[in-house]
């Protein structure tokens, strides 16, 4: 019904297949202002754990995301405070952070319930 499941804990594995097809439907909807498959994860994470991130380093060129119960972790090798999928997020106001804590915005909650609207209407017609 377009909703995200409530009965049970969303397995990482369907977390990054609906991330990947939400990243292609915004790129489809507005080609521009697309967001990387990277920050709908980390948004979608977010949201499904009803959770926020917490941003850890454990070493050179390594970035750590806990979410809930659920760890993301990617390769950073920079000297920003966080990566480009976060700066995504970000600088289009989809979430805000306080040191090492990232927190989803209305706006994000917003978005990604608009994509499980699109995917489920998607799915009907198909």
């Amino acid at each position: 019904m377009g909703k995200l499941p409530k009965n049970r804990p969303i397995e990482r594995v369907e977390i990054e297949l609906m991330s990947s097809f939400f990243a292609e439907i915004l790129k489809k909807d507005k080609e521009e202002n697309a967001l990387s498959s990277e920050a709908l994860e980390l948004l979608s994470t977010m949201l499904c754990e009803r959770a926020s991130a917490v941003i850890k380093k454990p070493g050179d060129g390594l970035i750590l995301l806990e979410i809930g119960s659920q760890y993301i972790t990617k390769k950073f090798i920079g000297k920003a405070q966080y990566p480009n999928f976060i700066l995504e997020l970000l600088s289009e106001g989809l979430v805000y952070s306080k040191a090492d804590l990232i927190e989803i915005t209305d706006e994000g909650e917003k978005l990604i319930s608009e994509l499980v609207q699109i995917t489920e209407t998607y799915r009907k017609r198909k």
